[in-house]
């Protein structure tokens, strides 16, 4: 019997067993082609008061009052609904380039957010930028914060959090190109919008303020600290006492560590928030985030990227715990990927307590660059866990779209497919890919690469949800051993490439929607512990 019919009978005779499972809670997509809708994205707390998280999504280039005039959106956690939209005023202002929400600028209890226009000319000076902040009560604007000088990118990036010690959250600006590429940094009272602070970057061609973030109070004194990041080589990324304004302490890393900078929660279990920081090489093998203790700026650990993973922490967020073990956890995105076609992009989910990849979801689309953004929104679905937000700024012709996905078992469309967790043994590790998205009646391929060349081994399936085990020895499954007895097992052997694929057809029966089905492939002889060379496991659920 083909594998294609055994897997057939097996999805229908095992249906009625499985709970239905998670799904895409919703999806947007820009209107025109080029908005780049989805550039920037971020949660916006209950702006609405209706109890449920909200988030705003940032289309620098939507041709409203002007050919790439930009707008930002907000929308309804509850339903998916726009609550409001704000509108670039002139062309090129580009607003939403950047967006930010969740805290709460003016004192009235609910959540403001803010949108940069990176492009605005004010003031007689071209491409000065602004940042708008607007009442997440009305609407209305609070305050329209414009840069000092020309060409500054002020506002590419941006961040919101109370530095002061004031209980209103201060505004964050990043002009990285500021006095030709040297940059700056400017964090502005939420209370009155005055000027509290000016970081010059520290020297020509430095870039300061590529990107920035709050990272909270770190030395126990009630003032919120700020980490600043560049992306020029030899410039470490350093944060700043919210205090005084001055140097707290540097990140040491690799050259250029500092594209993106998340403040997180507290990883290490000493009581104060950590930080995250990043140095994607694109095409080059040295893509790697790195984790700081916030207590005194120390390296607590690496994270290397796996060699698909282009492009590794382009983008970086903080997030809630996504694995259950009480640890906040961080998203990281990889939108120069290239797995399902040139540049479809990924979205990382990355463990705070060890640095392990819960979980990948790859984009499915030639030049999509999922990933682009990314960021935790709050618990949308009521099931108790954080759930995701996650830009493709290019896909659909560059019109750009957004998902919002469970952050219990994320997914990339209706129907879903993750890779849980990495492969171990042989370097680098074997991979197990299905692609397109197993949606009902679509002709799928799955495929095993990188494994060991001419080598027999098994492909596991089980028919239930992952269910994540450690191994040891940096290797680990997601199949459910206490089903070990209904597995469906089948023979493999790689060629002299070390690759193994099969095509077959998804039954088209709407039944099967929600049936999920996880799968790993091991091969014998290899150096682990567990004397394996084994794939990531993966996920699926069938979908429409």
């Amino acid at each position: 019997m083909s594998m294609r019919r055994i897997l057939t009978l097996a999805l229908a005779v095992s249906l009625c067993a499985i709970a239905p499972g998670q799904n895409l809670i919703y999806l947007y997509t820009g209107l025109s082609q080029s908005d780049s809708f989805g550039g920037s994205v971020a949660g916006a707390g209950d702006a609405n008061g209706d109890g449920t998280p909200d988030y705003i999504i940032g289309a620098p280039f939507v041709d409203g009052f002007g050919t790439n005039a930009g707008a930002a959106y907000l929308y309804s956690g509850n339903g998916g609904g726009l609550i409001r939209q704000f509108d670039g005023a002139a062309a090129n202002v580009r607003l939403g380039a950047k967006v930010a929400g969740g805290a709460d600028v003016d004192g009235d209890g609910t959540p403001d957010q803010a949108a940069a226009g990176p492009g605005a000319t004010t003031g007689g000076l071209t491409n000065s930028g602004q940042v708008i902040v607007y009442s997440g009560a009305t609407g209305a604007q609070l305050y329209n914060i414009t840069g000092p000088v020309g060409f500054s990118t002020f506002g590419e990036a941006l961040a919101l959090g109370d530095v002061n010690n004031d209980n209103r959250a201060d505004i964050i600006i990043g002009a990285w190109n500021e006095n030709f590429g040297t940059g700056a940094v400017y964090v502005y009272s939420g209370a009155n919008g005055a000027q509290l602070y000016s970081w010059p970057g520290p020297s020509s061609g430095s870039r300061w303020g590529y990107d920035v973030d709050y990272c909270g109070d770190l030395d126990g004194d009630g003032f919120g600290e700020v980490v600043v990041g560049n992306n020029a080589a030899g410039q470490a990324p350093v944060v700043y006492d919210g205090a005084t304004g001055n140097v707290m302490f540097t990140l040491n890393g690799p050259a250029s560590l500092g594209w993106a900078v998340a403040g997180l929660g507290d990883v290490t279990g000493d009581g104060i928030n950590d930080i995250a920081a990043s140095a994607p090489g694109l095409f080059l093998a040295v893509d790697i985030i790195q984790v700081h203790s916030g207590a005194d700026g120390s390296l607590v650990r690496s994270i290397q990227r796996d060699p698909l993973w282009i492009g590794f922490g382009r983008s970086l967020e903080p997030c809630g715990d996504l694995d259950f073990d009480t640890v906040p956890d961080l998203l990281a995105g990889s939108d120069f990927t290239a797995l399902n076609g040139n540049r479809c992009g990924a979205m990382h989910a990355i463990s705070g307590a060890t640095g392990d990849i819960i979980y990948t979801i790859y984009g499915q689309l030639l030049q999509q660059w999922y990933g682009t953004s990314i960021g935790d929104v709050g618990d949308l679905n009521g099931d108790g866990t954080t759930d995701l937000i996650v830009g493709a700024q290019n896909e659909a012709a560059g019109r750009g779209a957004v998902r919002l996905v469970s952050g219990y078992l994320a997914a990339g469309a209706w129907a879903d497919n993750a890779h849980m967790g990495t492969g171990c043994g042989v370097t680098p590790s074997p991979l197990l890919n299905v692609n397109p998205l197993p949606a009902l009646g679509t002709a799928l391929t799955t495929t095993i690469f990188r494994a060991p060349a001419g080598q027999a081994g098994f492909l596991f399936m089980d028919l239930d949800w992952p269910q994540r085990l450690n191994l040891g020895g940096g290797c680990s499954t997601h199949l459910n051993l206490a089903r070990i007895a209904q597995w469906i097992t089948f023979p493999v052997v790689t060629n002299a490439s070390g690759t193994w694929s099969f095509p077959y057809t998804m039954p088209n029966d709407p039944a099967l929607t929600g049936f999920p089905l996880t799968m790993q492939a091991v091969f014998p002889g290899g150096s682990t512990p567990v004397g394996l060379d084994m794939t990531n496991s993966h996920f699926s659920r069938l979908g429409q």
